[in-house]
């Protein structure tokens, strides 16, 4: 960003301009150094995506990462539907996204999505908290706030047309919410006033990684992607370590 329209970005200057022009900063996301960013801004290469891609601030560091976003990106997005089940999300994420059915966290700081009438609830929610989604907003939102925009521009794996697949992904999800997954996975945010958030963590407790793991191959599998070295990649990006895929590009 460039230093005069953020004036208290307090980002680090990691090029500075000739006399007469702005300096450019870079925040600390993602635990890039400053000599890693300066690398990804300056001249790392980046698969060939459209334009409304190659806009974005965070971008797809791998050929494999690009298809994925390819796979998973809608041109013409959904709109949801006012009389379909409702998911809610949160407003900004980091390293996890919490997608859950509605009702199941009170915190006034989530937001709502209507899955559109006739499709799978428990098929959405099980992508909506996969490493793809999480990936996928990595690569086209700000990597701080989670929009609705993020959720109705998402494409349904064609895959999902087979019923036995479908039905393995709704079972996965729904193994998600068990009491005794989200009895472990809980993790709260104290706010201001010392007021808990109630939220959950499926990324970072045995009991959730074991489900996000099998939702991961069968999304992949709906989206007809190979499983690696995807896998890896999206659990490396999750990690904030994208500068390390940036290193291994040829």
């Amino acid at each position: 960003r460039t230093g005069h329209n953020f004036r208290n970005f307090g980002g680090q200057i990691f090029r500075n301009s000739q006399p007469g022009r702005t300096n450019i900063r870079s925040s600390g996301y993602i635990r890039l150094t400053a000599e890693h960013r300066l690398d990804v801004l300056q001249a790392r290469p980046v698969p060939q995506l459209q334009p409304r891609y190659e806009r974005q601030w965070t971008q797809a560091p791998t050929p494999e990462l690009a298809n994925l976003l390819r796979a998973m990106r809608t041109e013409t997005g959904s709109e949801g539907s006012d009389d379909g089940p409702c998911v809610t999300f949160p407003s900004t994420a980091e390293y996890f996204i919490t997608c859950a059915p509605a009702g199941l966290i009170e915190n006034r700081r989530r937001k709502s999505h209507a899955i559109p009438s006739g499709e799978s609830k428990w098929a959405w929610i099980g992508l909506y908290n996969s490493h793809l989604f999480h990936s996928y907003w990595l690569m086209v939102s700000d990597a701080f706030d989670v929009t609705a925009e993020e959720y109705t521009t998402v494409r349904a794996p064609s895959g999902w047309s087979d019923p036995d697949l479908l039905g393995k992904t709704e079972s996965a999800a729904k193994m998600l919410f068990h009491h005794s997954v989200l009895q472990q996975c809980r993790k709260d945010f104290v706010g201001k006033g010392r007021q808990h958030w109630p939220n959950y963590d499926f990324h970072s407790q045995s009991a959730g990684q074991e489900v996000i793991a099998r939702l991961d191959r069968l999304i992949l599998k709906a989206y007809g992607l190979e499983e690696e070295p995807l896998l890896d990649q999206m659990r490396t990006l999750r990690k904030g370590s994208a500068h390390e895929l940036w290193e291994r590009a040829p």
